[in-house]
């Protein structure tokens, strides 16, 4: 039995300008106890998906099962089974970090002394001194250790993250981070989670499936998924007028393609050996000045790029 098992998931929402679909199609698997990403830049249908898995919309067509549960049937069963944390959080503000846990504790059907305890073990992990202090008077690094408390508060077989690190620096993004694989080794605990970093998949995910305008274009572990693109080397630019750029860099030797974003521009050649030259004299010869050139082997983003014609931050423009 898997933890969550998506098949043919579909999405419609009507819109003035005519029917959207967010997710086409979907189909998908995550095991018992691994971390799985969704991988995506934002409108991806990421977020439409996590708010599927825990009951808040409906499919248009196809169905969700978690942990052989159907989403759609049994609601309440995967309520218990589930966590949910999301980025930009809200939480009651005159009262304290500790009385709004108290709240969804509750909810779950915990006594006082079940909820003060496992609230004092997840504060001291996450190093969030202020649980007694007014939720009104938290950074938005302390409101998403909240949100992350709140959605391990019962101790939950499948833990859903919505691009939970936006906005935390670097020391709490990582904090957060290792709870992750500190629930998953500990607990046995199955983490979903979103995210449009591509670093945070890579080192975090045990697998990775790619997302873009509602559908999945690969699955695999981040190992695998870079073999994709391991034939050829990167060349990145940073530069004005990256889009006027492209046309001279598409001329030289070696070059396979070109993905064009703001004042930045990458590159795919066969041999970074042979192509880097003639790319660099090409574009000093037309008096285009580079602030940063970077001569790499591909990663995710590459991947990303190829199969969605995508970047992670946004799009991208190729001719």
């Amino acid at each position: 039995m898997h933890a969550i098992k998506a098949r043919n998931v579909v999405k419609v929402y009507d819109d003035p300008s005519g029917r959207v679909k967010a997710l086409d199609g979907v189909s998908f698997e995550v095991d018992k106890g691994e971390i799985f990403g969704l991988l995506g830049p934002n409108g991806a249908g990421k977020s439409t998906l996590i708010n599927m898995i825990t009951g808040l919309i409906s499919s248009t067509s196809g169905n969700i099962k978690i942990f052989g549960k159907d989403v759609a049937t049994d609601w309440y069963s995967v309520k218990e089974m589930t966590g949910t944390c999301f980025g930009f959080a809200r939480f009651i503000y005159f009262m304290t970090g500790r009385e709004n846990l108290r709240f969804f504790g509750y909810l779950y059907d915990m006594s006082d002394h079940e909820i003060d305890k496992r609230i004092d073990e997840l504060a001291q992990t996450l190093r969030l001194s202020e649980i007694d202090s007014r939720a009104g008077t938290y950074s938005s690094g302390m409101t998403q250790k909240l949100s992350l408390m709140k959605g391990l508060l019962h101790n939950p077989k499948l833990l859903l993250v919505d691009e939970l690190t936006v906005g935390l620096d670097v020391d709490a993004a990582m904090n957060v981070r290792n709870v992750f694989r500190q629930v998953q080794r500990d607990e046995g605990t199955t983490v979903l989670l979103t995210t449009h970093y591509m670093q945070e998949a890579n080192d975090l995910c045990n697998r990775i499936a790619l997302i873009s305008k509602g559908k999945l274009y690969a699955l695999d572990t981040p190992k695998k998924l870079k073999r994709l693109a391991r034939d050829y080397d990167v060349i990145e630019i940073t530069l004005k007028q990256a889009k006027k750029a492209e046309a001279i860099v598409r001329r030289q030797k070696g070059v396979l393609d070109v993905f064009v974003g703001k004042d930045r521009l990458v590159a795919k050649v066969s041999s970074s050996e042979k192509s880097l030259q003639p790319v660099i004299g090409g574009l000093l010869k037309k008096g285009f000045m580079f602030t940063n050139l970077k001569v790499r082997k591909p990663m995710l983003e590459e991947v990303f790029l190829s199969l969605t014609g995508q970047s992670l931050g946004g799009e991208w423009h190729e001719f």
